[in-house]
């Protein structure tokens, strides 16, 4: 989850980094830039690739429902 995050641009992905606005920050630049494929479509489809069955949403990222990097590598085991 980490190196995902650190991938897509976040400089200090530390487990207590605050990313509850991160990922809508990220989506709302990619739509700007005319991207139909998002940051944000990324890091799932690597999430969902690498840790089988994992239940995470993009409104669950966007929304900010989790707020600490901790919270999704805990979601993803």
């Amino acid at each position: 989850v980490l190196r995902e995050l650190e991938i897509m641009g976040l400089n200090t992905p530390d487990p207590s980094t605050n990313i509850k606005k991160f990922f809508a920050e990220c989506e709302k630049m990619d739509r700007d830039l005319g991207l139909d494929f998002t940051r944000t479509d990324a890091f799932l489809e690597r999430c969902l690739k690498t840790f089988d069955g994992v239940t995470l949403g993009k409104s669950d990222l966007i929304k900010g429902r989790y707020a600490t990097v901790q919270e999704i590598a805990d979601l993803v085991g």
